[in-house]
C-alpha cells in the first residue's frame, strides 16, 4: 500500500486560469424615427423624438427656398451641422437638403427644433441609431430630373449609411416624392403637391437610394451620411479558476 503525499494545512495548491475575451459591440443598428415635420413655416419649428439612452440622432430637412435656419437642437442642446446641398446645385435660387447630428441623447420623448428665416415649405424628420462613434456626409448628389439618386454609396460591415432624397422649388411645379428604392425606408414625406419632398432610408451595405418625383424638371438633392460603430477594443480578460481541486490519494 503507498500513501498518496499529504499536504501540510493551510496549504493551496496555484490555481490554473483560463481568460475570457470581451469586445466592444461591433455594429450600428437602428432606433427609431421622429414624428416628422411638414408645412408651412416662418420662424420657429419642432417635433418629438423618441430614443433610447445614448443614441445617435440624425435630421433631414429640405426647404423650398434660399433661406438661414439656425438653433437647430435636440432636447435643448445643438446639433451638429453635417452638411448641406443645394437642389441641382444651386442653393441661391433653390431649396437645400441639410443634416444635422447629435450623439449620447437622452432617453425618452424629446424635442426637435429649429428656426428658419423666412416663410417656407419645409420638410424635416430624424431617425436615431445605437453603436455610433462617428458621423461624416460621405456623398452628395443633384440634378434636374424626376428620378433624384444618390449614386452608389459605399457601406462596409457594422456601417450603417443614412440616405436622404429630396426636392425644394417654390419657384417649379408642385411635386410629389414616390417609390423609394434602396435599403429600408424609414420615412416618406406623403404631402401631396408641394414645393418640397423628403425621403429618408438607411442600410448595411453598400447601396444606391432612388426615388421618383412627379415632375420632370424639378431641382433635387440627395445624401448620404456614414455611420461608424466604435472600433474593437484590445481584449479585456477576466481570469477564470479552472484548477483540478488537490486531494489525497491511496493505492
Amino acid at each position: 500500500m503507498r500513501l498518496g503525499h499529504a499536504q501540510p494545512i493551510g496549504y493551496e495548491k496555484p490555481k490554473t486560469w483560463l481568460p475570457q475575451y470581451s469586445y466592444a459591440p461591433a455594429s450600428v443598428v437602428f432606433d427609431d424615427v421622429g414624428s416628422g415635420q411638414t408645412g408651412t413655416f416662418s420662424g420657429a419649428w419642432s417635433f418629438q423624438h423618441y430614443a433610447k439612452a445614448g443614441a445617435y440622432v440624425v435630421l433631414v430637412f429640405i426647404d423650398d427656398r434660399p433661406e438661414t435656419l439656425t438653433n437647430v437642437a435636440y432636447a435643448g442642446v445643438p446639433m451638429n451641422s453635417l452638411g448641406s446641398i443645394g437642389c441641382n446645385n444651386a442653393p441661391a435660387s433653390n431649396g437645400s437638403l441639410r443634416f444635422y447630428g447629435l450623439g449620447g441623447v437622452p432617453a425618452g420623448s424629446q424635442t426637435v427644433s429649429g428656426t428658419v428665416s423666412t416663410a417656407l415649405w419645409m420638410v424635416a424628420n430624424t431617425v436615431s441609431y445605437l453603436n455610433v462613434a462617428a458621423a461624416a456626409l460621405i456623398l452628395s448628389s443633384f440634378g434636374l430630373s424626376a428620378a433624384p439618386s444618390s449614386g452608389s454609396v459605399v457601406c462596409k460591415s457594422g456601417q450603417m449609411i443614412v440616405g436622404g432624397l429630396a426636392f425644394g422649388n417654390f419657384l417649379g411645379s408642385a411635386t410629389n416624392i414616390s417609390a423609394p428604392i434602396g435599403g429600408s425606408n424609414r420615412y416618406l414625406n406623403t404631402v401631396s403637391n408641394n414645393t418640397s419632398g423628403l425621403s429618408i432610408s438607411d442600410a448595411t451595405a453598400t447601396t444606391t437610394f432612388t426615388a421618383t418625383l412627379s415632375t420632370a424638371t424639378d431641382p433635387w438633392a440627395g445624401g448620404g451620411v456614414l455611420l461608424t460603430p466604435p472600433p474593437i477594443l484590445a481584449p479585456q480578460v477576466t481570469n477564470i479558476d479552472v484548477s483540478m481541486t488537490n486531494s489525497s490519494t491511496m493505492r
